[in-house]
């Protein structure tokens, strides 16, 4: 079972996984929780450009999970893209297939059906 917490990425974050971070800051952040059946569920709010308190031009966003280690570039999953609301909030819901044995799990949030940005990523702030 994996419970992860999400914040918005700054563009001096380091590339995680080879997925450079998006090209403006983002505020806010998402949820995650994914059991050993499967059963993926991420929960984004408010995840917005500090500037324009909007998404800007993202309207859809798509999850992806790391394992260990860092030069591993191909990501355990992918879920498709969901719609992102003018408020930063989306919901994805997913199937999908869990490997036996996961260290240092990371998961990315990336925009517009994209893999190659992340603008949300598991870790914390202060």
């Amino acid at each position: 079972m994996l419970t992860a917490r999400l914040v918005g990425s700054l563009p001096n974050d380091p590339a995680i996984h080879g997925v450079l971070a998006g090209g403006v800051p983002w505020e806010g952040g998402a949820r995650a929780t994914l059991n050993g059946r499967g059963r993926f569920e991420l929960r984004v709010r408010g995840l917005v450009i500090p500037d324009t308190g909007d998404p800007g031009p993202v309207m859809t966003v798509s999850a992806s999970l790391f394992c260990a280690p860092d030069t591993n570039t191909t990501p355990a999953f992918t879920t498709g893209s969901v719609p992102l609301s003018r408020h930063g909030n989306a919901r994805i819901r997913a199937h999908v297939t869990v490997p036996a044995r996961c260290l240092a799990p990371v998961l990315l949030v990336h925009p517009n059906g994209g893999t190659a940005r992340y603008i949300a990523a598991s870790g914390f702030t202060t």
